[in-house]
Order: structure tokens, then sequence, then C-alpha cells
């Protein structure tokens, strides 16, 4: 018979104090490395494709348990990775959960009291949706109580107007190699001349 289930245990401990509540706040920091607006839109040049946001997600009360940060971007952006500080004692993974949103894992199954966390995620620019601008949303979730009043700081949205740089080149193709124009003396029937075509062809690299 074929094995169809699987049952796997994380041991840890549920540590939140005398009340068996975790009352976490969470506190999410993210910075966009490019800058642009209506009048003075961000260049997106073929030297440089790549945008990447700076994060900083910290704890500040009790545990957090399964704590998720969601990444949502526009369709001019390609996710292609996420990059965790070398010294970092916390673990994020990202799952796939469409073409324009990922959902991360951060240290789980518990996002411990007072620790924090910074990593970078970077992007490029898919040429196939030449959009205006880049947005990205990120906010961060756990299973953990947050109070009302600490919930402002757990979502970043940023915005950037942007244009791009165009790379054009041009080609030809003749269907005569080699030809000479020549007064004519004498009338020719219009049928005997020999047909010429030049086509040109406009490419954007």
């Amino acid at each position: 018979s074929c094995l169809t289930t699987v049952k796997s245990w994380i041991p840890f401990f549920k540590d939140c104090g005398d009340d068996d509540e975790c009352l976490t706040d969470l506190r999410l920091q993210a910075q966009l490395d490019i800058s642009g607006s209506r009048q003075s839109p961000y260049i997106v040049r073929n030297i440089r494709q790549r945008v990447s946001v700076t994060v900083l997600l910290a704890n500040r009360r009790e545990n957090a348990y399964n704590t998720s940060l969601n990444i949502t971007f526009s369709k001019n952006l390609l996710f292609t990775n996420l990059l965790v500080r070398d010294d970092a004692q916390n673990k994020v993974e990202c799952l796939v959960y469409s073409s324009h949103h990922r959902i991360c894992n951060v240290s789980f199954p518990v996002f411990r009291s007072l620790m924090q966390v910074s990593f970078r995620v970077e992007f490029e620019f898919r040429c196939s949706f030449l959009l205006d601008e880049v947005e990205l949303y990120l906010s961060v979730t756990s299973d953990s109580t947050e109070m009302d009043e600490t919930l402002g700081d757990n979502t970043v949205y940023m915005w950037a107007a942007v244009r791009y740089e165009s790379d054009l080149l041009l080609t030809s193709e003749s269907s005569h190699q080699r030809y000479e124009v020549q007064p004519a003396t004498e009338p020719v029937p219009e049928e005997i001349h020999p047909e010429f075509k030049q086509s040109f062809k406009i490419k954007n690299l």
C-alpha cells in the first residue's frame, strides 16, 4: 500500500506568561531603493532593471506565534529573491500564493519577544508589463493577540512613478542587393520594370 498521510511534530512550548495569552506588538518598517514622482519619474534603464525593498520586522512584546508577512506587488515586478542578514537568528521562508503575491513565514513557529529580523526583497522589472508606476504592499500578522492601538505599524505601502529607457534597433532588407537608376531614352512599358521592395523593422531591445 502507498503512504498517503504523514504526521510530524515541532517540539516547542507556548511561553505566554501566567495568563497563557501572548500579547504581542509587531512593528514593520520597509524602504524602497528607488523613488519617483509624476513630475520626475524614476527611469528604468537597461543596465539596471532591478529594484529592492529593505525590511525590518521587530517584536516589541511577548512571543508572536505563526508570524506571516504578506508581500503584494504590481504586475510589472517579478519576485526574484529574499536575502536575510547573515547574523539573523530568525529564518524567513516564502511561499508562492500567486504571481504577484508571496506569503512568508517569519521564524516559524515562534517569533520571540524583543527579537527583530532584517532582510532584503529583490525584484526585476517585467518588460511585458510597462506600467507607469510600481506598487508594493506589505503586512504582518500572527496568531498572537495584538491591541488595536498598535496595529498601525503592521502595514507599509510603497509607490514610485517610473518610465522606461528605450533601446531601439533599426534594420532594413531589400529585394535587390544592387540596383542602378538611369534616365530612360525612350518609354519603357511599366510591366517590365523590375519590382523593388525595401522593408524596415524597428525593435526595442
